[in-house]
């Protein structure tokens, strides 16, 4: 039982960790959107006190920048297995129902396809997340049991085997 604690202590903690490192890294790599953050935390929080959670909602820039970088370096670049709930064919692979997937969040992020993801780059002010989907999409409908992957998600070109 403290081995299972741990792991999940150090699991979070890691996640967290390699975001933050990610995305300090991309700022500094881009003085410009370092500069726009910088603006924001003095405009929103000022230079006499910390950053609290009750801010962050006000943080729009910087929530920006945390999600394009987790659009670029995600924690977990594959998604939690789900479960084929039919026959189908993808990328001219067979998949039986039934098959175990594992979706690379890492390519989907990245295809121009789907949203802007050619960029190597931070580029808040262009995260629109037009790579989510909208209300009323695929997306938003449940499978009956949170393993499994309804098809017509699973047909987007580049999910899989890519």
């Amino acid at each position: 039982m403290l081995r299972l604690l741990q792991g999940l202590i150090l699991a979070g903690t890691d996640t967290t960790t390699v975001t933050m490192t990610w995305a300090l890294s991309l700022l500094l790599n881009n003085r410009e959107a370092l500069k726009k953050a910088q603006q924001e935390l003095d405009l929103q929080i000022g230079r006499d006190r910390l950053v609290m959670e009750s801010d962050v909602k006000n943080l729009l820039y910087l929530q920006a920048v945390i999600k394009e970088t987790m659009r670029l370096y995600p924690a977990a670049p594959l998604s939690l297995p789900h479960e084929s709930l039919e026959d189908c064919t993808l990328a001219g692979y067979h998949i039986p129902m039934g098959t175990r997937l594992l979706v690379n969040l890492s390519k989907i992020h990245r295809d121009p396809q789907i949203g802007d993801g050619s960029s190597q780059s931070i580029r808040p002010t262009s995260v629109t997340i037009s790579f989510l989907p909208s209300v009323g999409s695929w997306a938003m409908r449940r499978a009956p049991d949170p393993w499994q992957l309804p098809m017509k998600w699973a047909r987007l070109r580049s999910l899989m085997l890519g």
